[in-house]
């Protein structure tokens, strides 16, 4: 349950700018397609870090690096309440992308070793049981908490989330040891496999193709709108 809250608060916190996206190009004087940058940078470092992780972590313990990758999240959140500019604001972002990525990683092998192998499905499950209600849950969430406060406020609810994350994790997780290293070279056999490479290409674009449509979702009604009144 704990990683599912973190599941939950890594993806509600990527999906916020979706919500709040005409209010954060208002707010830095951009265009709504450079403010879509938020959406676009996080994802790009999602997908750095998430075989990042798992090359580099070697032996350390599990529940140390779910531990910091909970601290990189809040940081994010806190740092993109306070940005001054927008090149900070993606930065904030940034370390979004490097804890999603790496969450979605870890996260799972995490909640794998911690129950026994018959339940292992329910494990996973949870996990991505946390991503699906911050999909659902998210964008409505930072819409709402931004029409009562403002665009700031909401990614100051996603850090009250990310730290009951961080703090239920640091209470119940117990010492999940490594169990064999990731080498650089699994990856590399993986890759050379002709149904890996369309796999890659065919996750590629439909994210590519979800998200060029979701970001814009709240720009685009709110241009709809206008022009029904005109």
């Amino acid at each position: 349950m704990s990683l599912a809250l973190g599941s939950f608060a890594s993806v509600t916190t990527e999906f916020l700018p979706v919500g709040i996206l005409p209010d954060i190009s208002k707010t830095f004087a951009v265009t709504s397609g450079t403010a879509g940058l938020t959406m676009t940078v996080p994802g790009i470092m999602a997908a750095l870090s998430a075989p990042g992780v798992m090359l580099f972590s070697g032996r350390t313990d599990r529940r140390k690096i779910v531990l910091w990758l909970s601290l990189i999240l809040l940081a994010g959140c806190l740092v993109a309440t306070i940005a001054p500019t927008f090149a900070i604001m993606l930065l904030s972002r940034a370390l979004v992308g490097v804890s999603l990525g790496a969450f979605w990683a870890m996260g799972l092998a995490v909640a794998v070793e911690l129950v026994a192998k018959e339940k292992a499905h329910k494990a996973a499950a949870a996990v991505f049981g946390g991503v699906t209600a911050a999909m659902i849950l998210g964008v409505p969430m930072g819409s709402l908490v931004a029409e009562h406060s403002s665009w700031r406020g909401a990614f100051m609810a996603a850090a009250v989330i990310a730290v009951a994350a961080c703090v239920m994790q640091w209470k119940v997780l117990p010492s999940v040891p490594a169990q064999s290293p990731v080498q650089f070279a699994d990856f590399k056999a993986f890759v050379s496999l002709p149904e890996a490479r369309k796999s890659i290409v065919m996750v590629a674009a439909v994210f590519a193709a979800h998200f060029a449509a979701y970001t814009y979702l709240t720009p685009l009604c709110m241009k709809r709108a206008f022009l029904q009144r005109l």
